[in-house]
């Protein structure tokens, strides 16, 4: 370790010390999901934009399949007429994974999924590919 004198020592030593730290934590092993027996009955779901639009994505853990609805404003309101319109089309699932995002934490889209009898799960806040059928379709 080299020695460094002057007012911020003292800094430099716990900036070093942290360094040579952070890599010692393993990280978690990732736990697959098990692929659902029945189609559509596990759907991810996120949010994105593309050349200025924005999008609702939903993704079948059965089938993969990809279903886009553009919405013109990212609001808990928009999601849910998006994913009333998807659902209408495929069935309501009986599990929804998002992210964390406000639009999916909402008092809104928890009633919404209450109502349907939809199991809301989400992912860590800082850990995206935990809802990594959505994320890998965008």
């Amino acid at each position: 370790m080299k020695f460094i004198t002057g007012p911020w020592q003292g800094a430099l030593v716990v900036k070093i010390k942290c360094a040579e730290l952070q890599n010692q934590q393993t990280s978690e092993q990732l736990k697959p999901t098990k692929t659902p027996d029945l189609p559509y009955s596990m759907v991810g779901c996120d949010l994105f934009d593309f050349e200025l639009e924005k999008y609702v994505l939903l993704v079948d853990y059965y089938s993969k399949y990809i279903d886009l609805v553009e919405i013109s404003q990212e609001t808990t309101t928009a999601v849910v007429v998006a994913l009333k319109r998807v659902f209408s089309g495929h069935g309501i699932p009986s599990i929804l994974r998002s992210d964390n995002g406000p639009q999916f934490t909402s008092r809104k889209i928890k009633q919404f999924c209450e109502s349907y009898g939809i199991q809301h799960e989400t992912s860590s806040p800082y850990f995206h590919s935990a809802n990594g059928k959505a994320e890998r379709a965008i």
